[in-house]
């Protein structure tokens, strides 16, 4: 199977589950990459994917189609975080059709990138230097900025891969900037409605219920709260005479209580340490989404639970770039 993942310099993953996701990855961009040329719209349905992928790689990474197929659809877009949707290589359009995204380097180091493109590796290992495979990412090393324009690769800084809103601030001037700048909305609270304590506890690490934890950032005082069925997150702003709230966007809520925990002084902690030849991220609670698309465009993977936190791998070439990523969240980081 490593074989179908292109001769070196592209170095394949070590994980006989992670080549069968690599190469499942690489023959949707196949697809893609092939099937715009030859469609007149300029597009590729999800259906004529699913059928390429199958018909490559039934027999091969596994003997029943619909295996083949689980995979493809967890691979384009329904792991979550892990899929070639999130991490930016495949655009989605209406109805079902998708789009190979042009070829970007995400800068994570000065001659380390991640690529993000919707081209198969193939297409890469003539003109690139080394290239190491993940389970959806990929990662060049070894080419600086002008020589990856020069190849046609457009290298981008790594706020702008994240788009706007990412870029690296105070938690008190974040949590000042979001209560000032969103629209306020009506008082929701009601049955059902808890604050943000910020203990370890249910929700991946995340706990609601009295009392609630509060944070001072500038003249505000904040809390957070969640609602009924873990439906709906609110950024309450409140005084001794008034209340006023802000909605919470979904993937927003857990950089807001991280947010919170650091500037009441309990600021949550991540361990990294090495594995032979990866390292390993450990966690006792979820991660913003743009933390796990930076992890998983660099080429990491979700591994198992260990004693309560989640294990995560990733290329050791990228454990800087990770541990930046991780700080801009308020994350502490304990290196071993």
């Amino acid at each position: 199977m490593r074989t179908m993942l292109g001769a070196p310099p592209a170095t394949p993953p070590t994980n006989e589950g992670d080549v069968v996701s690599a190469l499942t990855a690489d023959q949707i961009r196949a697809c893609l990459y092939w099937g715009v040329r030859e469609s007149e719209s300029g597009r590729v349905h999800s259906a004529r994917m699913k059928r390429w992928v199958i018909s490559k790689l039934q027999g091969i990474s596994h003997h029943s189609a619909d295996d083949v197929e689980e995979d493809f659809n967890r691979v384009l877009s329904g792991d979550y975080g892990a899929n070639l949707d999130a991490i930016g290589d495949v655009i989605w359009l209406k109805g079902g059709f998708y789009y190979p995204a042009p070829p970007t380097a995400v800068m994570t180091g000065d001659r380390t990138a991640s690529l993000v493109s919707g081209y198969p590796t193939l297409h890469f290992t003539e003109i690139l230097g080394s290239i190491h495979l993940g389970p959806v990412g990929r990662t060049i090393v070894g080419l600086d900025r002008d020589q990856l324009a020069r190849v046609g690769i457009r290298p981008i800084s790594v706020d702008e891969y994240l788009g706007p809103g990412s870029k690296v601030v105070s938690p008190d001037e974040f949590l000042l900037r979001f209560a000032s700048e969103s629209g306020a909305s009506a008082n929701p609270i009601g049955p059902g409605w808890f604050p943000y304590r910020g203990e370890h506890g249910e929700e991946r690490g995340y706990n609601f219920g009295p009392p609630g934890r509060a944070a001072r950032a500038g003249p505000l005082t904040l809390a957070l709260w969640r609602g009924p069925d873990w439906q709906g997150y609110y950024l309450e702003n409140f005084s001794s005479t008034s209340r006023s709230f802000v909605s919470v966007q979904s993937g927003e809520w857990r950089r807001i209580a991280l947010a919170i925990d650091a500037v009441t002084g309990h600021a949550r902690e991540a361990r990294i340490s090495t594995d032979g030849e990866n390292g390993i991220l450990e966690v006792e609670f979820g991660l913003p989404p743009a933390v796990y698309r930076f992890l998983y465009a660099s080429g990491g993977a979700w591994r198992a639970i260990h004693a309560g936190a989640a294990r995560y791998s990733f290329p050791e070439h990228a454990r800087e770039g990770l541990k930046q990523m991780l700080e801009r969240y308020w994350v502490q980081v304990r290196s071993s």
